[in-house]
């Protein structure tokens, strides 16, 4: 889905409970430089990286492991929605990519945002 695609279906805000979570998720996107931003719920705990949340069915989700549900089915178990922006709150389609927490460390590690002494840490059989 492109960007364009994900605007056209809903940036208006007021939504209220009526809406579907889908609804709701939609009218809370934001075009922010080559990302889609989601602008609600945003976890600000100083362990996160602010990734948005969604709340779905009762239960808060990630909102990049919702905009990928939403377009291409579950997530497989064993595997994460890494970022190739590295921005925590994107969830355009085309910045995400499905892959296990080992390859997601060796790709911060190729980026410089954390050291090599971190990526040797990372348990055995998660690679």
């Amino acid at each position: 889905m492109t960007r364009d695609e994900w605007m056209a279906q809903g940036t208006r805000r007021g939504w209220s409970r009526k809406l579907t979570a889908e609804a709701r998720f939609r009218q809370s996107l934001k075009a922010v430089g080559d990302c889609i931003e989601y602008t609600v719920d945003i976890d600000t705990r100083a362990d996160k990286v602010h990734y948005g949340r969604v709340k779905v069915g009762g239960r808060r989700i990630g909102a990049h492991r919702y905009a990928w549900s939403l377009v291409n089915g579950p997530i497989p178990k064993g595997l994460q929605i890494n970022h190739t922006c590295d921005n925590g709150r994107c969830v355009r389609i085309e910045h995400l990519w499905l892959g296990t927490q080992s390859e997601n460390i060796k790709d911060a590690y190729r980026k410089g945002r954390i050291t090599a002494s971190f990526v040797k840490r990372v348990p055995a059989g998660r690679s």
